[in-house]
């Protein structure tokens, strides 16, 4: 809605829709003279959705997002990478057991092989989705239904295929809750309408913990462990990185599993027979030089294979990686791998990655970020850092110089903080899972608050309110300006429009920035005669110190000469 309005792109019934509120709009500037009633509708609409909207931030870290939701937490072992782990001691025996020269086969394409699709399947549902009754053969070794479950959910193997694994994979994108069965069947008979269900067993993750199933309980897969983090997904492929490891299958296993795994299904004990929960990775030796070339699909896998490695999920075809059906996929660049043989992989020992062998959290982190504040030196010296949850920072020197400790994968936003100073762009980080640098943020230190923005001697919501606001966004040029000069404004272009508000006090609610959707939502409210908590409702930062209706009133008063509702 934000951006069809930026664009000019709103119908006179949308604002028509708004027209309460902007009847405020038009009330508070009595004194401020409108040029033009196109401009003023626009004005107007502009105005209610930004003084209505909320702040909100990104949480999301490392971890690969499916509906978003996180697949898990972007430190589980999962999605840790392990490309510098040190080789299992044992690692040559596993892979002899699997196969030497066996090749390496993506169990997934597009299309159909012997009448059903390929690959394992997954659907996602809407918060509220209709939980239905479901029974589990392995009762005591499964979570108890109902599952949301839709009548279409597609099955591994296709629904109207009775044979095989016939996994069902479902994300409840309200809860963030995964729903997995092994050997799932509807009653009554497909192609009939489901009223309930029935499988081999089940389980329930929920998406942003670490816990793992019981010691000793199975999942949908053999190893305990959940499926779908382990598949490939076209979506993921296209965008160029597979930021975890990858299901796979090995005829003979273990009668143990390692961690994070949690069951086993074999009753071979031999010691150079890998467990369920193994970590495999393609040798960084392999090269992606080929002829012909490698398709930039064999690329990301290849390479994802070696930092992701593979985690051995069940038993099954020597060698077998498990995707994501998709029709989508070009099966011809799928086999553009099958020249990797067993030989080519290595286990992997991550045990020194474990924090509890109850858990899936893996031990990354914490990580180092650094940066040097630039401006004036009264400004860059001493600044504190607020935000970020698990993230602490250092106090910067005489030359803007901090540090932060931030834990893997970390994603948000810090604020440097310093009375009467103002730091700028954000101090953003996204997805940190290495230590790093940054550089960009600049100090100034405002000494006015002057703000009339278009100089046409008072302050109004619809000419200063929205030349800030547009400002505060980043807009620039005529589109800064269009439809929000007064008749009488003596400061009419953008860049000097720009420049003016640079040098003015508008850290509204006192964290240090000048963001729009605190400030200039502040700022908006109060313009229009809001006042009390109405104002300030999630329109404050996290890291304001200033929170309150009083003391903010008290600051635009004292500080910016505005004199505003009780």
């Amino acid at each position: 809605m934000i951006a069809m309005i930026l664009a000019g792109q709103i119908s006179r019934y949308a604002i028509g829709m708004n027209s309460k509120f902007g009847s405020l709009a038009c009330s508070a500037n009595r004194g401020d003279a409108i040029p033009d009633h196109g401009a003023f509708w626009f004005a107007r609409a502009l105005l209610t959705s930004l003084v209505l909207m909320t702040a909100t931030s990104g949480a999301n870290g490392a971890a690969p997002v499916i509906g978003g939701c996180p697949i898990f937490p972007a430190n589980s072992i999962w999605n840790v990478p392990v490309d510098t782990l040190p080789v299992h001691g044992n690692s040559a025996n596993f892979v002899a057991s699997i196969g030497i020269n066996a090749g390496l086969h993506l169990d997934f394409g597009s299309g159909l092989y012997q009448g059903r699709p390929m690959g394992i399947p997954f659907t996602t549902v809407p918060a509220g989705q209709p939980m239905v009754p479901i029974t589990f053969d392995v009762a005591d070794e499964s979570d108890p239904g109902p599952y949301p479950i839709p009548p279409n959910i597609p099955i591994e193997g296709g629904a109207a295929f009775p044979s095989g694994d016939r996994h069902g994979i479902v994300i409840d994108r309200g809860t963030c809750k995964l729903y997995e069965v092994g050997v799932l069947n509807q009653s009554p008979a497909y192609p009939a309408a489901p009223a309930s269900w029935t499988g081999y067993s089940g389980a329930v993750w929920d998406l942003n913990s670490h816990a793992l199933r019981p010691a000793t309980w199975t999942s949908a897969d053999a190893a305990g462990l959940p499926i779908l983090p382990g598949l490939i997904r076209y979506d993921e492929v296209a965008a160029g990185e597979i930021a975890h490891a990858v299901r796979f299958t090995a005829q003979v296993t273990r009668r143990a599993f390692d961690w994070p795994a949690r069951h086993y299904a074999s009753s071979n004990t031999s010691s150079n027979v890998p467990a369920m929960g193994a970590r495999f990775r393609l040798k960084a030796s392999v090269s992606e030089v080929r002829m012909p070339p490698l398709s930039a699909t064999a690329i990301t896998i290849l390479r994802a294979l070696k930092k992701y490695g593979m985690m051995l999920a069940d038993n099954g075809s020597n060698w077998y990686i498990s995707g994501a059906t998709d029709d989508r996929w070009n099966n011809d660049e799928l086999h553009e791998l099958d020249f990797i043989r067993g030989s080519d992989f290595e286990a992997v020992d991550v045990s020194s990655l474990m924090v509890n062998v109850n858990s899936g959290q893996a031990a990354v982190g914490p990580l180092t970020v650094t940066g040097t504040i630039a401006g004036p030196a009264a400004a860059i010296g001493g600044v504190t850092f607020c935000g970020g949850a698990g993230a602490t920072c250092s106090t910067s020197d005489a030359s803007g110089n901090y540090s932060c400790s931030v834990p893997y994968g970390f994603s948000g936003r810090l604020y440097p903080r310093k009375t009467d100073t103002i730091f700028a762009p954000a101090l953003t980080l996204a997805s940190v899972t290495a230590n790093a640098s940054v550089t960009g943020v600049t100090a100034r230190q405002p000494v006015t608050c002057a703000l009339d923005a278009d100089n046409n001697g008072s302050v109004g919501s619809v000419t200063d309110g929205l030349l800030m606001l547009r400002w505060m966004l980043g807009m620039t040029g005529n589109a800064a300006t269009a439809g929000a000069l007064g008749l009488s404004a003596q400061r009419i272009v953008a860049a000097d429009i720009a420049n003016h508000l640079t040098a003015q006090k508008l850290d509204i609610d006192g964290d240090s920035s000048v963001d729009a959707a605190t400030d200039g939502v502040l700022l908006l409210r109060a313009l229009l005669g809001i006042s009390g908590n109405a104002v300030i409702a999630n329109a404050v930062s996290p890291c304001a110190t200033r929170t309150t209706w009083a003391s903010i009133r008290a600051h635009l008063a004292s500080t910016c000469s505005l004199t505003v509702a009780p």
